[in-house]
């Protein structure tokens, strides 16, 4: 089996969302899987001291939406949208390094269906998503 071609994620401009929350994302492994990792911080936090719930799904979404690419193209890495995503909260996430696997586990020629999961650095589950991602920019498979 040949090895994924060099993928050129590394030299993209980070979004306004990754520049705004903070977050990483590695579309490195040869697997197809996307990883997203965020050091939560005080300014993640909602009255509560536990992440706010849309910081935990944009994780998600990033690391589904990452994957979806990839799943398309995984060296020109098409436009990904979002149709839909059911996300699953399961621990507070608290202000530790977290981080968000992404996997395909079924798709077509336009659409593809991807899950993750968030961790905490102690391994601790803290949500999970699934969701549905559509190729508007680029070759579909």
């Amino acid at each position: 089996m040949d090895p994924l071609p060099k993928r050129l994620s590394t030299s993209r401009p980070a979004s306004g969302a990754k520049r705004l929350i903070g977050f990483e994302v590695d579309n490195s492994r040869a697997d197809g899987c996307s990883i997203v990792t965020l050091d939560v911080g005080p300014q993640h936090m909602n009255l509560y001291g536990i992440a706010h719930g849309g910081i935990v799904a944009v994780l998600l979404d990033t690391a589904c939406g990452q994957t979806a690419s990839t799943y398309f193209d995984p060296v020109e890495l098409p436009a990904i949208v979002t149709v839909s995503l059911t996300v699953s909260f399961l621990s507070p996430c608290l202000p530790k390094r977290v981080t968000c696997l992404g996997r395909p586990i079924g798709g077509g020629r336009k659409t593809v269906t991807c899950e993750a999961e968030l961790h905490d650095e102690t391994g601790t589950l803290l949500a999970k998503a699934t969701g549905v991602f559509r190729n508007v920019g680029g070759p579909g498979k």
